[in-house]
């Protein structure tokens, strides 16, 4: 990052957002919201800025939507880019726990009707990579736990797709036994 001398940067620049970026991610490392704010101002007003920066104001520049967006998806490349770097120094394999990860990845994105699939074709899976009688009648009753539940929401789906039910209010009339006396109401 490069301290200006004499010269103001316009908002929305590129350089601006550039230094912007990378104010963000050393907040996102020293979580020093003020020096953060002060060395970003001094980068973009030059010698122009000559006060100390205020912690209230630092914090609102951090919390701004847009940031909080940004530096949390910065977070999660840090982390990922230090537990590369872990296992690259230890010489561990995470090609099974990839695996896993990328399995379940899109796991909000489906519906419950892909969920009781998948859910159903992992059983199978498990059924037939096991020996244990006990564990194979488990998984069976589960595969059929899961296949009433998903044939149950289908005819609960047709059934209330059939028929449109309006209860409108029932008015007395004139001869009913049912219609209140005006003695009996107390006027």
């Amino acid at each position: 990052m490069e301290i200006r001398e004499n010269a103001k940067l316009k908002r929305g620049s590129a350089e601006y957002e550039v230094i912007k970026r990378q104010v963000m991610d050393l907040y996102v490392i020293t979580e020093n919201a003020t020096t953060c704010y002060e060395l970003f101002r001094r980068a973009v007003d030059g010698e122009e800025y000559k006060d100390t920066a205020k912690r209230g104001t630092a914090s609102a520049f951090f919390k701004r939507e847009e940031h909080v967006a940004y530096m949390e998806a910065r977070k999660i490349e840090l982390a990922q880019w230090g537990f590369d770097i872990y296992t690259r120094i230890n010489n561990l394999d995470t090609t099974e726990f990839k695996s896993k990860t990328d399995k379940y990845a899109d796991i909000e994105n489906i519906t419950p009707d892909e969920l009781r699939t998948k859910n159903l074709t992992e059983l199978e899976e498990l059924k037939n990579s096991t020996q244990d009688p006990v564990l194979k009648a488990n998984i069976i009753k589960q595969q059929t736990e899961l296949m009433d539940a998903k044939m149950k929401n289908k005819d609960e789906t047709k059934s209330t797709d059939k028929y449109i039910h309006y209860y409108l209010p029932m008015p007395y009339c004139n001869g009913c036994p049912q219609k209140p006396k005006k003695n009996e109401t107390g006027s």
